[in-house]
């Protein structure tokens, strides 16, 4: 069989539809020697895409819980989705929130690479330093150390990242924080919230996400429960 001929426009419609191919063909990420490269995506990272794609396909909000192993990249990817999502879809806001401040700082500078370094042509433009695009969208971030975090924003995605390790006592615990940011997204479809860690203990905001969540392959026979999906490779 002849090879279809696939155009660079073709390819392009394409990427400003699927983050993996947009990641992969359009973007940079920082390796380990420091250097700007080309993505490719590991098996965790074809799995989150291929979950976000079903969902968003299936009109369904867009809601993961990721146990993450280490050196496997979750964040690279979840913060991936997020730049894809404010920057292909107008007057929309994203916040991101780590358990301290230079994760959430780091989960920033991510999404400010990838956008920096995309080679696609959007039509809009981007104010790194304040995180606002000419299209009306923006990315703010927040740590689950401020009780005041996202109070009185409309999100239309959330990425949170080490949820295990939030602080689950007091005033200023991770779980109070966490459900008040929560609730700034609706449970509409075209939202994302992405909770994703590392282990931290059989208990906590992040333990019980993903107690009440579904596996994949479920949600694809009819199977919702809370909403979310688990993501962990070993």
């Amino acid at each position: 069989m002849a090879e279809k001929e696939i155009t660079l426009e073709a390819v392009q419609a394409i990427a400003r539809k699927e983050f993996l191919v947009w990641w992969e063909g359009f973007t940079k990420i920082l390796n380990k020697d420091a250097k700007l490269v080309n993505p490719v995506a590991n098996y965790l990272q074809r799995r989150v895409a291929e979950i976000v794609a079903f969902m968003r396909d299936n009109k369904k909000p867009i809601r993961l819980v990721v146990l993450k192993p280490r050196q496997m990249g979750s964040s690279t990817i979840t913060s991936a989705v997020i730049a894809h999502f404010v920057r292909s879809t107008p007057n929309v806001s994203a916040c991101l929130i780590g358990d301290e401040l230079d994760t959430s700082q780091n989960l920033f500078n991510m999404v400010n690479r990838y956008i920096e370094n995309d080679s696609l042509d959007w039509g809009n433009t981007y104010n790194p330093s304040r995180g606002e695009f000419s299209h009306g969208s923006r990315i703010v971030k927040e740590t689950a150390n401020d009780p005041g975090a996202g109070r009185s924003m409309t999100l239309q995605a959330l990425l949170c990242s080490e949820v295990a390790h939030y602080r689950r006592a007091g005033e200023r615990s991770g779980e109070k924080i966490l459900l008040a940011i929560r609730n700034c997204v609706p449970a509409k479809p075209d939202t994302i919230v992405i909770e994703e860690s590392t282990p931290n203990g059989a208990g906590g905001a992040f333990y019980n996400t993903w107690q009440n969540a579904v596996e994949f392959e479920d949600l694809k026979k009819g199977q919702t429960g809370s909403g979310y999906v688990r993501v962990f490779l070993s």
